[in-house]
């Protein structure tokens, strides 16, 4: 027979995909934050320089 500390390290193991799975749930519930323009700011510097001149020219 188990010891008693053995068995509740089984117990409290057992427990643990059930709470990794509500964090994960949670997690990808969550709409991502990204910066504003994160996008642009991985492409190369000539697109961003027209993508640049596209947004202020529709703020005119």
């Amino acid at each position: 027979m188990l010891d008693p500390e053995a068995l509740q390290r089984i117990t409290a193991r057992r427990g643990e995909p059930d709470t990794l799975e509500e964090q994960l749930a949670k997690q990808l519930a969550e709409p991502p934050h990204r910066e504003p323009r994160a996008e642009e700011n991985s492409l190369p510097k000539n697109c961003r320089r027209i993508t640049t001149a596209v947004h202020q020219a529709a703020r005119r």
